[in-house]
């Protein structure tokens, strides 16, 4: 399959009008004209007696009988010796092995292969699994300190002003002299009790007159006080 046949034909004499055709045989043994206008087929003319065909990319379908036939003006059909074509599938070259046939490893060894992968992968999970712990244990602590720098750093947040309150204490303040004063002056009225006492005042030395004038008597004292 896929390779490429050649047929020739070729006429034993000369011939100036004639017109030829390729054929092939068909399932019922009857001559079937073939296209030549599909690409698989191209006719080529060597000389004036020798004429080839060629068909290209066979496939199983393309087996059969073949042959060339001449017509001439007086619509004389002349065959030519017909060929057989059997086309199969394409063999692998000698030496070559299959996919089906590629030598492989034995199947114990291929179960030791996959032991050994085992145990290093387990191995190197192993060494790897600490590791990557303490880098989280130490990436968990590193964050813990950040934030506990930030909320130390960050500023106070003021609460709402305080509302003061004031407290009233009334008390009563006595002012006697006030009190007194708005009072009004009660009457005195003389008891039984009311001492007296006589308030003797030395006499006063005489001013002598100057021009004439008349030297004025002093008042008399009373003789008695009041206490007040």
């Amino acid at each position: 399959m896929g390779a490429t046949a050649r047929f020739t034909c070729r006429l034993s004499e000369t011939v100036q009008h004639y017109s030829l055709n390729w054929y092939k045989l068909g399932d019922d043994k009857q001559p079937k004209l073939l296209d030549l206008g599909k690409r698989k087929y191209s006719p080529t003319m060597l000389n004036a007696t020798t004429f080839e065909i060629k068909i290209s990319d066979l496939e199983l379908n393309d087996s059969g009988t073949y042959f060339c036939g001449l017509i001439c003006p007086s619509l004389k059909l002349t065959e030519s010796n017909r060929a057989n074509l059997t086309v199969t599938e394409k063999q692998l070259e000698a030496g070559l092995p299959s996919e089906e046939t590629k030598p492989g490893l034995p199947s114990e060894e291929r179960e030791d292969h996959g032991e050994i992968l085992l145990a290093v992968i387990g191995v190197g999970l192993f060494l790897v699994l600490p590791v990557l712990c303490y880098y989280l244990f130490n990436l968990i602590q590193r964050r813990q300190e950040e934030e506990k720098l930030e909320n130390e750093n960050a500023p106070l947040e003021e609460g709402p002003p305080a509302v003061s309150v004031f407290t009233v204490d009334y008390g009563v303040l006595e002012f006697r002299a006030a009190d007194n004063a708005q009072r009004a002056p009660q009457e005195r009225f003389a008891s039984d009790q009311t001492e007296y006492a006589t308030i003797i005042f030395p006499p006063e030395k005489p001013v002598a007159a100057k021009g004439g004038k008349k030297t004025k008597k002093p008042k008399n004292c009373p003789s008695r006080a009041e206490p007040h």
